[in-house]
């Protein structure tokens, strides 16, 4: 199995770079009998700069994580989380991270969640500090 960055990943998601675009998108051809792994900080990343760097909507973002998520050759790290985290994304006013961290604290059994950011306190089992 081959790990891709979130560079490869960014390529793969906006295609504004036909060069690069073509190298990664023939990664993910020649890998369909191995698998791509694509760890929860690249999905991460990837979420950020789409959203800082290209101004992309979050249903663009969350449509895009999901599609990686459900298809081959992709084997992404937890991936049933990042599902559960990319719900919360479309329906709050948080960053991703922020989502993960708050399904990892539920599958871990360590909630409520506390935190100073108010956008994310409206969340079911998030507890803002003061």
């Amino acid at each position: 199995m081959k790990t891709i960055d979130t560079n490869v990943l960014t390529r793969l998601f906006v295609a504004d770079d036909p060069t690069q675009t073509a190298s990664a998108e023939a990664l993910v051809r020649s890998s369909f009998s191995e698998g791509v792994f694509v760890p929860q900080v690249v999905l991460i990343e990837a979420s950020w700069v789409l959203r800082s760097s290209y101004k992309r909507e979050r249903s663009f973002i969350a449509s895009s994580i999901e599609n990686v998520c459900t298809s081959e050759p992709f084997v992404v790290e937890d991936s049933e989380q990042v599902l559960r985290a990319l719900k919360l994304y479309l329906a709050g006013s948080s960053d991703l991270a922020d989502y993960l961290i708050l399904t990892k604290a539920d599958e871990s059994g360590a909630l409520p969640l506390f935190t100073f950011d108010k956008k994310l306190a409206h969340t079911e089992h998030v507890t803002l500090l003061s």
